[in-house]
């Protein structure tokens, strides 16, 4: 039987997992290995197919939020400045909402002016992407498809902005 204690302090190192500020999970940025992002096609709120291999040329940022996380709110205006000054230069965002109501996520969306993509995410592509422990957490995948970087956390404009304008650039 676990104690409460060591219940408490397993959730509380989890919590600060979540609050983690940009952390770079893993990279291939610098000579690792890429991985293809996996493809998928789910759902928008209007009921519009969104697929992966759709934004092949584009530089994707991939990210798996929740409605009730505040670390993943403090992100959104910075991701949707940057949806805004970089899309003309092939930058896509679609956020994947886990583990979020429908009628919050329209809300949150009209509220915030949310104007990329927002797809409702499932076990397969939580599987997919190697299991979603902990969200905010956002894929860099640049205009092949790999995976360039995933960070865990919220991540600021400038932190992202250090990941995407090299492949914007190319």
């Amino acid at each position: 039987m676990i104690s409460r204690y060591r219940m408490v302090k397993t959730t509380m190192v989890g919590v600060f997992l979540v609050f983690l500020m940009g952390y770079a999970f893993t990279s291939c940025a610098d000579g690792g290995d890429c991985k293809p992002a996996p493809d998928f096609q789910l759902t928008d709120l209007d009921g519009k197919n969104i697929k992966l291999s759709d934004y092949r040329g584009k530089v994707v940022l991939l990210n798996f939020w929740a409605d009730w996380c505040p670390p993943c709110k403090r992100e959104l205006p910075d991701l949707i400045a940057l949806h805004r000054q970089y899309q003309d230069q092939g930058l896509a965002i679609i956020g994947i909402a886990i583990q979020s109501k429908e009628a919050k996520l329209r809300k949150l969306i009209e509220e915030q002016g949310i104007a990329y993509p927002v797809v409702i995410g499932d076990d397969d592509i939580n599987r997919r992407y190697g299991g979603i422990r902990a969200v905010p957490t956002t894929f860099v995948i640049d205009r092949q498809g790999n995976i360039i970087k995933q960070r865990l956390g919220a991540t600021s404009k400038e932190v992202f902005e250090g990941d995407l304008k090299p492949l914007l650039n190319q």
